[in-house]
C-alpha cells in the first residue's frame, strides 16, 4: 500500500518540523566552534530582507540602508503592523488552529461564545503536538519581526544582551520598590 502524505493546510507550519534534525545539529556545531546563535539568527533574518528587498522592492525595505528617521520609523512600523497579525495568528493556533473552524478558533477571545470558557479552559500538554508546533511556529514568526526592528535599530546581539541585562535590572528594581 502506498503511504498518502497529508498536503499541510494553508499557511500551516507544524511539517516544518521534519527539519528538526538540520537545525538541532546547527545549533550544536555553532555552540560548539563558540558561536552564538542568536547572532546567526539575525544574520540569516538580514539575508532574508536583503533577498526580499531584492525581489520585491517596492514591497520590502532595503535593510542595509535604513539611516533616515523617517525610513526607520516606516520600517519599525510597517514590522509592528506584521508583527500584530502574527499574533492574531498565534491566537487563533492556540485554539487549535488544524484541529477547529474558524467559528470554534475565535471563541478563545470573544467572550460572548458559547465555548469561551471551554476553550479558554484547555491544558496546553492535551493539545495535539500538530497544534501546539503551529503555536510556536507563530511565535517564531512574531521573532521575523522583532529582530527585523533590532536590525533597523542596527542593535546587534551583544548590545542588545547588555541592553537588555541592564532594563531588566532595572525593571526588577522598579517591582520591588513598587513602582
Amino acid at each position: 500500500m502506498t503511504e498518502v502524505k497529508k498536503t499541510p493546510e494553508f499557511n500551516s507550519c507544524s511539517h516544518l518540523i521534519e527539519g528538526h534534525e538540520e537545525a538541532k545539529n546547527l545549533y550544536e556545531k555553532i555552540i560548539a566552534e563558540g558561536g552564538n546563535p542568536f547572532a546567526v539568527m539575525m544574520d540569516m533574518q538580514k539575508s532574508l530582507q536583503v533577498n526580499l528587498y531584492e525581489k520585491l522592492p517596492e514591497q520590502n525595505f532595503d535593510i542595509t540602508n535604513i539611516n533616515k528617521i523617517g525610513d526607520m520609523f516606516e520600517a519599525i512600523r510597517d514590522n509592528k503592523q506584521s508583527y500584530d497579525n502574527e499574533y492574531w495568528e498565534l491566537v487563533e493556533s492556540l485554539a487549535w488552529m488544524n484541529s477547529n473552524d474558524a467559528k470554534t478558533r475565535s471563541s478563545i477571545w470573544k467572550k460572548w461564545k458559547a465555548r469561551y470558557n471551554e476553550i479558554r479552559d484547555i491544558e496546553w500538554d492535551s493539545l495535539p503536538e500538530e497544534d501546539k508546533l503551529e503555536a510556536k511556529f507563530e511565535m517564531i514568526d512574531m521573532m521575523h519581526f522583532v529582530i527585523n526592528k533590532l536590525l533597523i535599530m542596527k542593535i546587534g546581539p551583544q548590545e542588545l544582551f547588555e541592553l537588555y541585562y541592564l532594563k531588566n535590572k532595572e525593571n526588577l528594581r522598579r517591582y520591588e520598590n513598587n513602582y
